[in-house]
C-alpha cells in the first residue's frame, strides 16, 4: 500500500503548491519524460493498482498502457478489470 500522509503534511504540500515552492507545470513535464522512457525501454506498460486509483492513473498515462485493476478478496488480490488491448 502506498505511503498515507498526516494533515499537517498535506496541508504543508497544499502550501507549496500555492506558494510555488513546488511547481505544477514542472511535475507534469517530468510525467511526460517518465512515459517517454517507459515507452522506451519497454515494449509493454501494465500498471496494477487498486480499483480506487484506477481513475486517477487513466489521466496520466497513455492510452495504449494497460491498467489492471485489483482488489482484495477473502484474503487474496483479485484482478477486477483489465484496459487497454496491451492487457492479455
Amino acid at each position: 500500500m502506498g505511503e498515507v500522509l498526516s494533515q499537517a503534511e498535506i496541508d504543508n504540500l497544499l502550501a507549496a503548491f500555492s506558494s510555488g515552492e513546488i511547481d505544477v507545470e514542472e511535475m507534469q513535464e517530468q510525467d511526460e519524460r517518465q512515459v517517454k522512457n517507459y515507452d522506451w525501454y519497454y515494449d509493454r506498460n501494465i500498471i496494477v493498482v487498486g480499483t480506487s486509483h484506477a481513475q486517477h492513473v487513466m489521466e496520466h498515462v497513455p492510452g495504449w498502457w494497460g491498467i489492471i485493476t485489483v482488489e482484495e478478496v477473502d484474503g487474496a488480490v483479485q484482478a477486477l478489470r483489465k484496459y487497454a488491448e496491451t492487457c492479455d
